[in-house]
């Protein structure tokens, strides 16, 4: 089988990038073509992002490129395509927080166990903390979770709309893949925590407060 590893990047300043790696998992077995390679990482440059999530990276993160990799089961790279974002991506929120400051957004599967879990990192350079917990607020929260759930949902699609339009009826859903057994489990819920993520705070146990949407919606 063949799966998506969909490399979503960004700036922070001058020299500094950011960027988070969703992958997905199809039931279509082919290697696309070059066409349907370059088709793929444009409409997948072509997706919006929601509100909440430009918002949350402010304006001195934009993201900037789209880089869609082909991939066997094996992780070999097979085939790779690159455009530069054009979606909307508008806010008007700058900094207020440093440039490593993330939010996570936790992948759940039905899995248990360490296989079954993955996160993506995305900037939090404009989420201004609760002045008295000092933490994302529960409002803040609900928004993100809708909308990364809006965003990845409309990635996969365009994924599908490229690769496999209609009337194929092959799947393109939102994964964890786990290199050490070698397989994947499709993501079923989307959370996010309360606690900002600093290099820092990785190495710290902290008691968090979760929003949690369902995926896909």
């Amino acid at each position: 089988m063949v799966y998506y590893r969909v490399g979503i990047t960004g700036t922070l300043g001058n020299q500094e990038v950011w960027s988070i790696n969703p992958q997905f998992a199809t039931s279509q077995n082919v290697q696309p073509s070059v066409a349907q390679m370059t088709a793929a990482a444009v409409g997948v440059a072509a997706v919006t992002i929601p509100t909440g999530l430009a918002n949350a990276k402010s304006q001195a993160a934009p993201v900037t490129t789209v880089r869609v990799e082909c991939r066997s089961d094996a992780g070999e790279l097979l085939d790779v395509a690159q455009a530069a974002q054009t979606g909307s991506q508008t806010t008007s929120r700058s900094p207020s927080t440093p440039s490593q400051t993330s939010i996570v957004l936790s992948l759940r599967t039905d899995t248990p166990g360490a296989s079954g879990r993955g996160r993506l990192y995305w900037p939090a350079l404009g989420i201004t903390p609760s002045p008295t917990t000092l933490r994302i607020t529960t409002l803040e929260r609900d928004v993100i979770a809708t909308d990364a759930v809006t965003y990845l949902r409309a990635v996969q699609d365009a994924l599908k709309a490229a690769i496999s339009p209609a009337p194929s009826v092959a799947t393109y859903e939102l994964a964890v893949f786990s290199k050490t057994r070698g397989n994947h489990a499709l993501v079923k819920r989307l959370l996010v925590g309360d606690v900002f993520d600093t290099q820092r705070r990785r190495r710290d146990a902290m008691v968090e407060s979760y929003i949690t949407r369902d995926f896909p919606a």
